[in-house]
């Protein structure tokens, strides 16, 4: 097991199934929240498999993130200024990273425009990266 700066031993992170039941849930979830008119067929695959594309590598983001303050902050060394870090550092990654994923996605893939982002899929994407 790695250790970190202070000699303490790193957790083991056993969240592999959190990860395989949490990206299909959260992309039914967002879909059900975000898209208004449901017609199935190639697009709604599209759509789906993308949205789900694009959660799983956020999750992969904020996981990432996580275990790096893990390293370099752990939660035992100083409670408050960990949670404070992780709940903005997370966040700004995770809403970052999802809204280039969004745009390259408008931008190379997607027939039609983008619409209501920032007022209404960010907000839904802060809740469940909180």
């Amino acid at each position: 097991m790695p250790e970190n700066s202070t000699g303490h031993s790193l957790p083991v992170y056993r969240d592999k199934w959190i990860i395989l039941l949490g990206v299909p849930v959260i992309t039914a979830f967002a879909y059900f929240l975000t898209y208004d008119d449901t017609k199935f067929g190639g697009w709604f695959v599209y759509e789906v498999l993308s949205d789900a594309l694009k959660i799983f590598l956020v999750w992969q983001l904020v996981r990432w993130c996580i275990i790096r303050l893990d390293t370099i902050l752990p939660w035992r060394q100083d409670f408050i200024k960990r949670f404070i870090a992780q709940v903005l550092g997370t966040s700004l990654a995770g809403i970052l990273s999802l809204s280039v994923l969004v745009y390259l996605d408008y931008a190379f893939f997607r027939p039609y425009q983008i619409q209501h982002y920032w007022d209404f899929d960010v907000v839904i994407a802060l809740i469940f990266l909180l």
